[in-house]
């Protein structure tokens, strides 16, 4: 007796990518970046410290922009975000951020640090190669 065998479904491979956790290395050397350029920034304004402190938020908010667990922090870095694109012009021209504009990125940088220990590495990793690639896009059509 024989069987016959059942036809095949076609069935798409979706690839996986595995959850790789933070370590407390990596998140310190993150964190201490973000810190030294947001501490410059405050200090003495400069283009440096402002575009090192704007590839962070630029991908830890691509990484949780997606994420329901990480929606309060989403917006907070948002924030910050928008208001760094209002503070651009004023730190190349090194003058000095107001109050409200330092308040807005030191509520970012904090909810960055809370969230930190618990991103996955390999969205960060991926989401750091798109906003790259978005800035190097962005000074193309700049010029």
């Amino acid at each position: 007796m024989t069987h016959a065998r059942k036809p095949r479904r076609n069935k798409r491979f979706h690839p996986s990518i595995p959850r790789l956790p933070m370590t407390g290395a990596l998140r310190d050397r993150i964190a201490t970046h973000m810190h030294g350029a947001f501490a410059a920034l405050r200090l003495s304004p400069s283009a440096e410290a402002f575009d090192a402190l704007a590839n962070i938020v630029n991908m830890v908010g691509l990484t949780v922009q997606h994420d329901p667990a990480f929606l309060q922090q989403y917006l907070l870095i948002n924030g910050a975000a928008r208001t760094m694109n209002q503070i651009g012009a004023k730190v190349e021209a090194g003058l000095a951020l107001r109050d409200h504009e330092i308040a807005s990125l030191t509520v970012a940088v904090s909810a960055i640090d809370d969230i930190l220990p618990r991103i996955d590495v390999a969205r960060l990793f991926i989401n750091e190669h798109i906003a790259v690639a978005l800035v190097r896009a962005g000074q193309t059509q700049g010029t």
